[in-house]
């Protein structure tokens, strides 16, 4: 903002802008501190750390962890793959059951079916015979009505 700008604002509006600075030197202020201390925990850390040697020990700390970490996720990992395996195997039990009543039952069915074809078969085949013995004892009737 220009000086000439800054001369036609009022009085209101210049202590909005100068509340303004304040609140964002407050935030910049906030900000440095906070990274100040973040430097200050970091040369804490190295001057923990003192060596090469005491730095890659407690890289192995992490290591460990991450270690750790990788045991308890293959574990549970294991564990939901026996379940999903058990569900599966109960899912496979329960369709070779219902299979096996479904053969079952169409056995059953096929069966009654070829009984009542059976029965037909026969009934026609006696019906057969029937009329071949009727047929038989016409000719029989009817030839010796032509010979006088």
């Amino acid at each position: 903002m220009t000086e000439r700008e800054l001369k036609k604002l009022n009085r209101a509006d210049l202590l909005e802008l100068l509340l303004e600075q304040s609140r964002e030197n407050e935030q910049i202020l906030a900000q440095l501190k906070r990274a100040e201390a973040q430097l200050e925990d970091r040369r804490i850390q190295v001057e923990k750390a003192g060596s090469l040697a005491e730095a890659s020990l407690q890289l192995n700390g992490v290591f460990q962890a991450a270690e750790a970490a990788c045991a308890q996720y293959t574990e549970n990992i294991r564990h939901l793959s026996e379940e999903q395996e058990q569900r599966c195997a109960q899912m496979e039990r329960e369709t070779q059951a219902k299979c096996d009543r479904m053969i079952a039952e169409a056995e059953q069915k096929s069966q009654a079916y070829w009984d009542e074809v059976s029965k037909r078969i026969h009934d026609l085949c006696d019906s057969y015979a029937g009329l071949q013995q009727l047929l038989g004892q016409n000719q029989q009737l009817f030839a010796g009505r032509q010979t006088p």
